[in-house]
């Protein structure tokens, strides 16, 4: 009881903190709650003595709630029990603009907590979870995979995964059928399976049609930034009735005991973690025996940047090792840098200090002005390149005024008046003949440039905090 407590607590101070908001114009407002704590229990949220999210389990997003903009009473109880159980409230808040909260984390081991997205540059309309099926099954045939009754996947063989797909975040029925076979004759399923928002998630079908031990292994994908010159790996031990395994890159031992999921009691069958990029030569051995080599895989090309799924597969008498790679997009200084137009502001993200930040850190939005708009900034303010690159104060505030916090794509950018900047203070957004307009005259020329930890749109002139 005082775990739920603790939860309920948590959940409506975050969910009354969240409401001090980015300022907009009178009217109303939109409330979106997001839960991904796997053990916390189901909640209503009242306003105004109204359930305006109710029954939000795990795993869920709540619908978009619109209501007046203003101050007026929240409460947040146990599902079912209603406002006169409120562990917190009725509380007087003020809502002044677009609020996304997400709970994180778990009651059983601590680490309950939530990201608040509280500035209106996240959109609330679209977010979902990626998923992928693997076929890791030796004795089963190619196989159709159901999401809600509908195939998503067709002709999925023997050691072969699917590509990404977007699934609304929440609880979806999932099947597999032999290809052709229709949803009536699943093998695996129709088994509801939970989609956190915005993760990756992969379900390998494990086991045997013969032994009755086909079944779904879920695969919760770490999908937090790479490190800069590193790649991320997950083992999977996906061959039934192959012993204990141990992995060694160049001669040097990766992982140690990893079993078929379920065969050596708590241990789940999968490894991840991250190792610097290069050439290794990988082999699968028996456990305590290095001798005894499983697979052999020389000269394994590991790409910086890049999520790679390796899996043992098939039968103790025909092993095999399937590597699945999936590349991310660089980081926001690697596209810049790539690009070959952005050395002065390269110049600048590193003279101040920001490329640790610009590299691991965010998401974020970027305004790139090239090395031309740079020119003219600096022929405009009398300065020269290393007037401005040895004065930190300044280059960072102008720096940081091309930065918003989220990743906000060209539409949802038209659709904002103005924006908050990491640097404090708001740009104006207009729209001109081009597309967005900022502070009047600087027109944004290329949109929607990809990063792994955000999104850059290049602008033809350099953007000055009223202070500069």
């Amino acid at each position: 009881m005082r775990k739920l407590t603790v939860l309920i607590l948590t959940l409506a101070m975050l969910a009354m903190g969240i409401f001090a908001t980015t300022a907009q114009d009178a009217g109303t407002v939109r409330i979106r709650v997001i839960h991904a704590a796997s053990d916390a229990p189901a909640v209503d949220v009242f306003a105004k003595g109204v359930v305006v999210v109710r029954n939000l389990e795990y795993g869920q997003v709540s619908d978009i709630v619109e209501v007046d903009s203003g101050t007026f009473n929240i409460a947040v109880s146990p599902t079912g029990s209603g406002l006169n159980a409120a562990v917190i409230g009725p509380t007087e808040v003020t809502l002044t603009g677009d609020t996304l909260i997400t709970a994180t984390g778990t009651v059983a081991d601590g680490t309950l907590g939530v990201t608040i997205d509280s500035s209106g540059i996240t959109s609330l309309d679209n977010i979902v979870a990626k998923v992928r099926v693997a076929h890791f099954s030796a004795d089963a045939p190619a196989v159709d995979v159901f999401a809600k009754g509908v195939v998503v996947a067709r002709g999925l063989e023997f050691g072969q995964v699917s590509e990404w797909l977007d699934v609304v975040p929440g609880t979806v029925n999932i099947a597999v059928s032999p290809t052709g076979s229709g949803l009536n004759a699943a093998v695996i399923g129709p088994a509801p399976f939970t989609f956190v928002p915005n993760t990756w998630t992969t379900i390998a079908a494990i086991g045997l049609v013969e032994r009755e031990t086909l079944t779904a292994k879920v695969i919760t994908e770490d999908s937090s930034p790479i490190g800069v010159g590193n790649a991320r790996i997950t083992i999977l031990h996906a061959a039934e009735g192959v012993p204990a395994v141990d992995v060694f890159a160049n001669g040097e031992p990766l992982v140690s005991v990893l079993s078929f999921p379920g065969a050596m009691g708590s241990n789940d069958g999968i490894w991840t973690d991250e190792v610097p990029a290069g050439a290794y030569n990988l082999q699968v051995t028996s456990t305590g025996n290095a001798t005894d080599v499983i697979a052999d895989l020389p000269g394994t090309e590991i790409l910086g940047n890049t999520d790679y799924l390796i899996a043992a597969i098939g039968t103790i008498d025909a092993p095999q090792v399937i590597v699945q790679a999936h590349e991310l997009p660089d980081s926001i200084v690697d596209v810049l840098a790539a690009d070959g137009r952005f050395t002065t502001l390269l110049a600048a993200i590193d003279a101040a200090g920001l490329t640790s930040t610009l590299q691991t850190g965010g998401p974020f939005t970027l305004f790139a002005p090239s090395d031309g708009a740079f020119e003219a900034a600096l022929s405009d303010l009398g300065m020269s390149a290393e007037d401005v690159l040895g004065n930190t104060e300044l280059l960072t505030s102008i720096l940081t005024y091309h930065v918003l916090s989220g990743k906000v794509m060209a539409d949802q950018l038209l659709e904002m008046e103005s924006a908050t900047t990491l640097e404090g203070t708001d740009i104006a957004v207009s729209t001109g003949s081009l597309g967005a307009v900022l502070n009047g005259d600087t027109n944004v020329v290329r949109t929607n440039i990809e990063a792994s930890n955000g999104v850059i749109h290049i602008i033809n002139k350099v953007l000055l905090p009223s202070d500069s």
